[in-house]
């Protein structure tokens, strides 16, 4: 009570030596909030033992000023004196005031121990130039997530790599547009990237987008991919090695059409792995444009028999792919077609089909249904040849008629012509495919006397000699 007594001029005329021999209770039971706050100077502040300084109540604590706790504590007495109650007293405005050295000695429990106010309260230095990496790690979401733009735009790389998932997940859209620069938000380890919250994807730049690694791109998650990257940032922020690191879910399930039609360019469509082509639903499949069709190498090989059936489009396929594309589609595919999508084959496109494909990828319906009179006449004569005599059957009379006569000469051989044309399609023929396209061995080896009694009259009389003496004696006796 005699401590208590003294006035704030006596209490400023202690030695330090006088301080010094200040006892626990003196200190904590005897000085007032008055004699600290207008009586103690930073010199006899900085020599009150770290123990007399816990020993200080939260209300001794607050009555010290911004000079007193900027100038008088030491490094000392913050670290080994100060509770973390006390440290929670310290007003925002005297927090604000400390040295780096005085927030590098802050233990973690004393940075847990701060308020959000005091958080908010740092300065730009203090948390650059203050802040270790253990202290970063030990701060608290809410206090994370209560950090300026401003604040988070200094944090070293080293700081940010500090960060939890936990911490990375409290990160606010506009703490990560407009705080983190690219160099930060590339020191992100692949959990926190994953941590980050759809709305914080989102609101990233493109330049932002652009530097991330590929791993942090394949860390990111479907609904990140999905809710979080937008078509900007996926057309003009994702390069196309990041592109083809996205994986098959990432791509399948993050990936909207709308991302997938407006959002990849064609460079970024041509670095899609096989597998990630191939992951792509039909829905995705029919968003592509015919430009990113047409960037598609023979990756088109990597589509399913369902996503060539149900998804190419038949402007997709009419105006997207090109002949080699065409030409690398399996022939079970092609058999997966439709008539339509068949239909939508360009005569270019149909010479590129390859003798496999036209062999054992048309279906009989495809040929008789799908192909037109223009697609036939387009077709190589090794196609035609390789064609079984059920799909010559398949093709219709004005198909017959579209062949021409080297498709009929060198394509068509004696056992389709024999077991494969009808006599209908045989009487579709013309003069000109009779007499310049049916070889002296396709009429007496392949017509049979059905067919030749189907020939009409102006086919039979435009028969060369050659083709004449050719005729059987059964083939002559079927003549009417």
């Amino acid at each position: 009570q005699d401590i208590a007594a003294l006035s704030t001029a006596q209490i400023a005329a202690l030695t330090t030596a006088g301080i010094v021999a200040l006892s626990t209770a003196q200190v904590n039971q005897g000085l007032t909030t008055a004699q600290i706050n207008l009586g103690l100077t930073t010199t006899q502040i900085a020599v009150i033992e770290t123990g007399d300084i816990a020993a200080l109540t939260t209300a001794q604590v607050v009555a010290l000023t911004t000079a007193q706790v900027n100038l008088g504590l030491t490094t000392a007495q913050i670290n080994l004196g100060l509770t973390t109650a006390q440290v929670a007293a310290i007003e925002t405005r005297d927090i604000a005031e400390l040295s780096t050295a005085q927030i590098a000695v802050l233990s973690t429990a004393q940075v847990v121990g701060l308020s959000t106010a005091q958080v908010v309260g740092l300065t730009t230095t203090q948390v650059r130039q203050g802040l270790s990496t253990a202290q970063v790690s030990a701060m608290e979401t809410r206090d994370i997530a209560a950090l300026g733009t401003g604040q988070i735009a200094v944090l070293s790389t080293e700081q940010v790599l500090a960060l939890g998932t936990a911490q990375a997940a409290a990160l606010g859209t506009a703490q990560v547009a407009l705080g983190l620069s690219t160099t930060q938000l590339a020191a992100l380890v692949t959990a926190d990237v994953a941590a980050l919250s759809t709305q914080a994807v989102a609101a990233l730049s493109t330049a932002q987008i652009a530097s991330l690694a590929t791993a942090q791109v394949a860390a990111l998650n479907t609904a990140q991919v999905n809710q979080g990257l937008t078509t900007a940032q996926i057309n003009l922020g994702l390069s196309t090695t990041q592109i083809a690191a996205l994986s098959t879910a990432q791509v399948n399930l993050g990936l909207s059409t709308v991302q997938v039609s407006l959002g990849l360019s064609t460079a970024q469509v041509e670095a899609l792995e096989t597998q990630d082509l191939a992951a792509l639903s039909s829905a995705q499949v029919r968003a592509l444009t015919t430009a990113q069709v047409v960037a598609l190498s023979t990756q088109v090989v990597a589509l399913s028999t369902a996503q060539v059936n149900q998804a190419l489009t038949t402007a997709q396929i009419n105006l997207g792919l090109s002949t080699a594309q065409v030409a690398a589609i399996e022939a079970q595919d092609i058999a997966a077609l439709s008539t339509a999508q068949i239909a939508a084959l360009s005569t270019a496109q149909v010479v590129g089909l390859s003798t496999a494909q036209v062999a054992l990828g048309l279906t009989t319906e495809q040929i008789n249904l799908g192909l037109s009179t223009a697609q036939v006449a387009a077709m190589e004569t090794q196609d035609i040849a390789a064609l079984s005599t059920a799909q010559i059957a398949a093709l219709t009379t004005a198909g017959i008629v579209a062949l021409t006569t080297a498709q009929v000469n060198l394509g068509l051989t004696t056992a389709q012509i024999n077991l494969g044309l009808t006599t209908t399609q045989i009487a579709a023929l013309s003069t000109a495919q009779v007499n310049l396209g049916l070889s002296t061995a396709q009429v007496s080896l392949g017509l049979a006397t059905a067919q030749v009694e189907a020939l009409e009259t102006q086919d039979l009389a435009a028969l060369s000699s050659a083709q004449v003496r050719a005729l059987t004696t059964a083939q002559v006796v079927a003549l009417s």
